[in-house]
């Protein structure tokens, strides 16, 4: 049944039975978190944990501000960042570097633990070398079109520029672009006269873009790529704490989906 819902659904109908799960349980508000992905984080949830005295623990999506705050805080000052190590159901060691700090996210205090993730390294790593590859390509495809397109005047030429900076190439992350007019004259096409003064001439314009990749755009954006938010409406938790019970539940869906197969 449960299957079938989305998690958003999912997490805010079972945030309005918990309290009652607990009571029937006879386990204390005091002993329990509702841990879950980054589905649970909503304003609407937040309120609900709120007025029930849950506490939870959750991922924060990457798109809100408040996760792109806390990473770029956090990166900047990575050297400051405290090395945690977690042991896997493998038994294997990982290695976390975190920061904490508090926040409020829709008139809700949370404590906010900004996680760097050494595992995710080789992965994102991959990722980051294939989206600079692609970019390059797009760029130099655009490169090659616009070499053989000719544009009557430089006001056409510039129009199609602020075009380009504002569609095509608005999304670049890794690379910088230079766009230049380069002008060749030529002469008119049909019969020319046989008076050599008066022959006419044409000025065709054409667009040279250039690509040079900018490393340190490529290493901030792997920097973030390797970072999460965690977040707790329970105050008093520290970080370690947070993110170890976080990859816990990580652990226990898992074991969910092996014997749901």
């Amino acid at each position: 049944l449960f299957g079938k819902k989305d998690d958003k659904t999912y997490n805010s109908e079972i945030l309005e039975d918990v309290e009652d799960i607990l009571k029937r349980l006879n386990v204390s508000n005091e002993n329990f978190h509702y841990i879950a992905d980054s589905a649970l984080f909503t304003a609407e949830n937040l309120k609900k944990a709120e007025g029930r005295n849950l506490k939870l623990i959750t991922r924060m999506p990457e798109t809100t501000n408040l996760a792109k705050d806390c990473i770029r805080e956090a990166l900047i000052h990575k050297n400051e960042m405290k090395k945690i190590e977690l042991k896997t159901a493998q038994d294997k060691v990982v290695e976390y570097f975190v920061s904490e700090k508090y926040c409020t996210y829709e008139n809700t205090y949370l404590k906010c633990v900004t996680c760097y993730s050494t595992t995710l390294e080789g992965i994102k790593k991959k990722t980051i070398e294939r989206q600079v590859k692609k970019e390059m390509e797009l760029v130099e495809k655009l490169s090659k079109s616009y070499s053989k397109r000719p544009f009557a005047c430089e006001e056409d030429a510039n129009k199609e520029i602020l075009k380009l900076k504002k569609k095509d190439l608005k999304k670049l992350r890794y690379h910088t672009i230079n766009i230049s007019t380069n002008v060749i004259e030529k002469r008119k096409r049909g019969r020319q006269p046989k008076d050599v003064s008066k022959i006419e001439n044409i000025h065709e314009h054409y667009l040279q873009i250039s690509i040079e990749i900018d490393e340190q755009k490529v290493q901030r954006q792997f920097e973030e790529a390797c970072t999460f938010v965690l977040c707790s409406n329970d105050l008093t938790l520290k970080a370690e704490d947070i993110l170890k019970e976080y990859k816990t539940q990580i652990g226990v869906e898992k074991k969910f989906q092996q014997l749901k197969s």
